[in-house]
């Protein structure tokens, strides 16, 4: 069902939501330095961590629904721990800590039979970062470019997300809160 409806009710076509649109190459494509800020949606449901749960739960359900072999709860699961390393990369104190996101992100998401390997819509980019993982250099841009296509597959399924399971303000609470 929910397959089915996030398809119907979706802007995109439903390549993009199973992770399987068709690449597009940039050209004249910068280095990126970091990764970009998550769309509102998404970053008003990563703000909350119950949230964040309840979104994770909704990409499980959508996994198990569409048994296909991109796993959504990955893309939510790789999101987190690239956003843990951009917290710490500026840190030169947690050089260790970098490292140990960096290999943890790589062992999961960038190996080429492992059931998390990473649905992203560019092979290229995917076997960029595989590689990358060999590299003594840790500027961090093929881990950026594969959060930012990330961050344009959950977008569309955030908005379906949020428009069954609205944010409430917390004056909403409260009048709940004195009602009962």
């Amino acid at each position: 069902f929910y397959c089915r409806v996030l398809l119907e009710s979706t802007s995109y076509s439903s390549n993009v939501i199973m992770g399987q649109r068709k690449s597009k190459t940039r050209r004249g494509s910068l280095q990126r330095s970091r990764p970009s800020t998550p769309p509102n949606t998404l970053e008003n449901i990563l703000s909350s961590t119950e949230r964040t749960e309840e979104f994770k739960e909704f990409l499980h359900s959508l996994d198990e629904e569409c048994e296909e072999e991109t796993l959504r709860v990955d893309w939510l699961d790789f999101l987190l721990l690239s956003r843990d390393l951009h917290a710490v990369e500026s840190s030169s104190s947690s050089a260790g800590l970098k490292r140990r996101l960096l290999r943890e992100i790589q062992d999961i998401y960038f190996v080429e039979n492992s059931s998390h390997r990473l649905n992203l819509s560019n092979d290229a980019l995917w076997r960029e970062c595989a590689r990358f993982q060999t590299s003594s250099d840790l500027r961090l841009s093929p881990i950026w470019k594969a959060h930012d296509d990330v961050l344009k597959n959950l977008d569309d399924i955030s908005r379906h997300f949020l428009s069954m399971h609205p944010l409430s303000s917390p004056r909403v609470h409260e009048v709940i809160s004195c009602l009962l």
